[in-house]
């Protein structure tokens, strides 16, 4: 039988002590902080053995004297979880009072915010994506070339042309009711997917001339957006696990995206709070792509590199967390970094970070900018770092589909090494150095080397 301290929710007694005396500025030793945090309504995750189990419990858990508050529940097999609002005291009277309800809840976690890894937006560009294109060319990719990657974002802006050309398939998990289809209006998931679309250009490219808005390009990047994120940026950890779980476990969604589209590639550009402890909400979906040899890369987060500044889902040891590195190749002063559950340290990887060219939905929040003049924002972040190297697995993917995480575990700590990589699959291949060259640069040693010769023989 578990005791109290065994579930997560447990460990989260500080921190809600905190954010109670924070809102309503008072001290941390105040009597009425000590009595009255454990009233605050908080929203949590409350996970069962079974899904039997949570169906028996479903009727129950919203009767006195609990007064709990269920606002969704996932009966998949994988995952029987419900997501409710409630007070901190009344979980640990739920779960202090009945032996049965111990043996029968998994664990308690508080459904903690899911951000979006962005900073700010600048009117400077960066070259980062058209180096990567660039690349694709000399590869060869051209307009039959498909690498489908799936985001879990905000969605996308289909009426921008170069992301409709582009947009396999949009699915709308948010409860954002006017995104039907999973429409961005927020820019953020539009911005992420024109930089997967312009790194992975083909050499087909034109200038489509009835197009205002932006350049389109013939681009190898096929995007199935998964919206979880509302216009305001909102979504929860919750959220992503139950996305997660549909598009592994639910047959339709799972069709669509891994059996029809053949993705390989999943990119989340989001990340929570520094915490631990949430590792078996996402173990069955992570399992899954391990087992299917899907490569999940997540974003470090903006919360700083202290050594416990990550948090989920780039915490888990089996994604490919991404952090920032700035123009001289220093870890940013924003990414986060942390260690994994076997105390590797993460991320492993970094890219660059600051303001990396994208486009953003025209009347969204997340960047307002006039329709027919600027059609191009930079932003700053580890979304960005995860997207270019998203874009960059992408390409390693095609070109070799047994790929995985494990196999680029050789490599040092720096940023995303792709020609290193490319070179070792045999893609790229050094210059030869011409006959007439080598001739030319052994004549100008043995020069140098009379030159010597002379001048030491006239000091002597």
């Amino acid at each position: 039988m578990k005791s109290i301290d065994e579930f997560q929710i447990s460990k989260v007694e500080s921190e809600l002590r905190e954010k109670y005396c924070l809102k309503r500025q008072i001290s941390l030793t105040d009597p009425n902080a000590q009595n009255f945090y454990s009233e605050d309504k908080i929203r949590v995750i409350i996970t069962f053995e079974s899904s039997e189990i949570l169906k028996n419990w479903h009727q129950k858990l919203v009767k006195e004297p609990y007064s709990v508050e269920i606002l969704a529940k996932s009966t998949l097999t994988q995952i029987p979880m419900v997501v409710a609002i409630t007070t901190y005291s009344t979980i640990i009277e739920l779960i202090s009072n009945q032996k049965k309800i111990q043996e029968e809840i998994r664990n308690i976690y508080l459904d903690r915010n899911l951000y979006l890894s962005t900073l700010s937006s600048s009117s400077s560009s960066s070259k980062s994506t058209d180096k990567l294109a660039s690349l694709t060319k000399e590869l060869g990719l051209n307009s039959n070339s498909k690498i489908p990657i799936a985001i879990i974002d905000s969605g996308v802006d289909s009426k921008i042309e170069t992301i409709n050309q582009n947009t396999e398939l949009m699915l709308n998990y948010s409860k954002e009711k006017d995104s039907l289809g999973g429409s961005d209006h927020n820019g953020h998931g539009t911005y992420i997917a024109s930089i997967l679309i312009n790194s992975l250009q083909t050499s087909e490219n034109g200038q489509n001339s009835n197009s205002k808005s932006s350049e389109t390009y013939s681009s190898a990047a096929k995007i199935y957006s998964i919206k979880i994120f509302t216009k305001d940026g909102r979504a929860h950890l919750s959220d992503l696990v139950f996305a997660l779980g549909r598009i592994c476990f639910q047959p339709e969604a799972h069709d669509q995206i891994f059996e029809k589209g053949n993705v390989k590639i999943v990119l989340i550009p989001a990340s929570t709070t520094p915490t631990i402890g949430y590792d078996d909400l996402f173990s069955p979906m992570f399992d899954f792509f391990h087992s299917h040899q899907i490569l999940c890369v997540c974003s470090a987060g903006n919360f700083g590199p202290e050594s416990i500044g990550l948090g989920y889902p780039g915490i888990i040891q089996n994604t490919l967390t991404v952090g920032s590195i700035s123009d001289n190749g220093e870890t940013a002063f924003y990414s986060s970094r942390g260690s994994a559950e076997d105390g590797s340290e993460l991320p492993i990887y970094y890219d660059y970070g600051k303001n990396i060219r994208g486009i953003a939905t025209p009347d969204g929040k997340f960047c307002s900018i006039p329709q027919s003049s600027q059609n191009s924002i930079s932003i700053t972040g580890t979304s960005t770092s995860a997207a270019l190297v998203a874009a960059k697995i992408g390409l390693i993917k095609f070109l070799d589909p047994t790929l995985q995480i494990s196999d680029l575990d050789s490599f040092p700590n720096q940023k995303f090494p792709i020609k290193n990589i490319l070179r070792q699959l045999g893609w790229i291949k050094e210059d030869h150095k011409s006959l007439i060259r080598m001739i030319l640069q052994s004549l100008g040693f043995s020069i140098l080397m009379i030159a010597i010769f002379i001048i030491a023989i006239k000091l002597l």
